[in-house]
């Protein structure tokens, strides 16, 4: 089974909407969200977002899903 390393997730989105320069607000904007709070949670790593949220941050980035996770091995 395996996990979703949070912060590390977090950095690699960050990383992905820095280089399309995508702004917190302009992500919230896109995924519906009323502010960038949820968006920020994510980028410190307090939380993870849902596959739905991943997919759609995938296609907003123009990257995959699995150039934007991190997991790790559980036991």
């Amino acid at each position: 089974m395996r996990r979703i390393k949070a912060k590390e997730t977090g950095r690699k989105i960050k990383v992905a909407m820095m280089l399309c320069g995508i702004s917190s607000d302009d992500l919230a904007t896109r995924l519906g969200y009323a502010n960038r709070s949820a968006i920020n949670r994510w980028l410190r790593g307090e939380s993870v977002p849902s596959y739905e949220n991943l997919l759609n941050i995938s296609i907003i980035l123009r990257c995959p899903i699995d150039e934007l996770v991190v997991s790790e091995e559980v036991r």
